[in-house]
């Protein structure tokens, strides 16, 4: 879940931000708890954020004076706060640079901007997850995998193989015993036998899907909704869709 902070003394405007950024994110199905700060010194607390709002006049503490704390938590000047200006104040976009936001939108803009750098924002918070690896048990040694090495998980006679970029691994296992884990890192279920990583998945057909590696798999007939579904998904939540 993101936590995503608003501020700005138009509290009208931050409500109806509120709102556009609760909705663009619900449709993208990822959960979302927005704070809002009609007064900017309320938000000089310890709290973290991964994505602030900031509006740049305000009274007493403005948005640049906001960004400027929030940089100079680490030696570099970047934290791992994302920062998206909204102003009316055009003339400032250059002087905001400093602060390395996200976005500069005008709140006239707002409507056509937000919905783009929300996605950007998260996209690169994807980025930044750490990378998972699965560990599993190859002739008695223990054996750690980057989970997105991994095109597919099968079951072969006795063994559970691990179809990697480099390498394959065999490991006497259940796919149940991984299923559980590998669901919730985008795979998901070709066949009674087969589990398929969505991150190296090219393309989907009516009946098969094809791999980055240019390999085919075949997809079972009571599967195929449910794949389609969740690559549609995964590739909402990780590129970028231009509509006209």
């Amino acid at each position: 879940m993101y936590q995503i902070a608003i501020c700005d003394d138009d509290s009208a405007f931050a409500s109806h931000l509120k709102d556009k950024i609760t909705s663009i994110l619900n449709q993208m199905g990822i959960p979302v708890n927005i704070s809002v700060f009609t007064d900017s010194k309320l938000l000089t607390s310890s709290q973290h954020y991964d994505l602030l709002f900031l509006d740049i006049r305000m009274p007493d503490i403005n948005g640049l004076e906001i960004a400027n704390k929030i940089r100079q938590t680490d030696d570099t000047g970047i934290s791992s706060t994302s920062i998206i200006f909204v102003s009316s104040l055009s003339d400032a976009v250059f002087e905001s640079f400093r602060y390395s936001p996200l976005r500069f939108i005008r709140k006239e803009m707002l409507d056509n901007e937000l919905e783009e750098a929300l996605m950007t924002f998260h996209h690169l918070s994807l980025k930044k997850q750490k990378e998972y690896q699965i560990e599993l048990t190859e002739k008695g040694t223990s054996v750690f995998i980057p989970v997105n090495s991994v095109y597919y998980v099968e079951i072969r006679g006795h063994y559970l193989q691990f179809v990697c970029k480099n390498n394959t691994y065999r490991t006497r296992s259940s796919l149940s015993g991984y299923e559980p884990i590998l669901l919730k890192q985008n795979f998901v279920r070709i066949h009674q036998g087969c589990l398929v990583n969505l991150q190296n998945v090219e393309m989907i057909g009516v009946d098969y899907i094809i791999l980055t590696d240019a390999s085919r798999l075949n997809v079972a007939r009571s599967c195929r909704t449910a794949v389609k579904n969740a690559y549609m998904k995964w590739e909402r939540e990780h590129t970028h869709v231009l509509t006209v």
